[in-house]
């Protein structure tokens, strides 16, 4: 009999300690923000031999770590949603004239496009780069032609998904930065006669929308319940009294 009010005693206290502390949650914090490099043109021409340029512009944006006193991280994940594209025109004109002029053009060319993101900081990831191009060619005998060419991709992915502790240090209060990129280029790869004069023009877009998300577990806090308290102490001197009891 005794030994079973003293489990009914010992009951009570640790019921009344497990109600005394809360447990830890999972909480999520979202941010999103939308990025765009604006346009990237590059051109080069009008020539008669083969010619080369490009051209690169970027974006940042940043956002807030995360904040230390509100609780404990536990995973960091970045994704993002975008829309990359490039546009290329040939243009091929003979500027000879009089009645022995040859009226014949051709050539081709390249308008190309890179796209990219990066975690600068904390410098932890990238993106695969996107590339795009699109070749253009053209022909006449009436002393100009054209030619025009265009990719649109949509792009979405995750940039990273952390749970490593060491890691996640970096991402604790102080800002996170990532870098959009856009890169163009231009080529006149052939200019078929030395009077054709030959230009090759390259635009790139690239825009989006990033998503950032922290899981955090909230720091274990005192219940501020009346009755937890009282169940401990209810325990604690049932406790005592029964100790005293047994000695007398």
């Amino acid at each position: 009999m005794k030994i079973q009010n003293k489990n009914a005693t010992l009951a009570i206290m640790l019921l009344g300690s497990l109600l005394f502390i809360d447990d830890a949650s999972a909480s999520l914090i979202t941010s999103s923000q939308n990025f765009s490099t604006g346009t990237n043109s590059v051109s080069v021409g009008y020539q008669t031999t083969p010619r080369f340029n490009d051209r690169e512009i970027y974006a940042q944006n940043t956002f807030a770590g995360f904040d230390s006193s509100i609780g404990i991280l536990e995973s960091v994940k970045i994704s993002y949603d975008t829309t990359a594209s490039v546009e290329g025109w040939l243009d091929i004109y003979d500027p000879s004239t009089g009645f022995f002029a040859e009226d014949n053009v051709s050539g081709d060319g390249y308008a190309a496009a890179r796209h990219s993101i990066d975690l600068l900081s904390p410098n932890l990831g990238s993106s695969p780069a996107n590339f795009a191009s699109e070749y253009l060619r053209c022909s006449d005998g009436d002393g100009n032609c054209t030619d025009f060419g265009s990719n649109t991709r949509y792009l979405d992915g995750i940039l990273l998904n952390i749970t490593n502790g060491s890691l996640l240090q970096g991402f604790i209060d102080t800002s996170i930065v990532l870098r959009s990129t856009n890169y163009a280029s231009a080529r006149i790869s052939r200019c078929d006669d030395d009077e054709d004069l030959c230009r090759v023009r390259s635009t790139s877009e690239f825009s989006g929308r990033y998503t950032l998300e922290f899981t955090y577990s909230d720091f274990p806090v005192a219940a501020s319940s009346p009755a937890a308290f009282g169940l401990f102490i209810i325990g604690l001197v049932t406790l005592v009294m029964r100790r005293k009891y047994t000695k007398n």
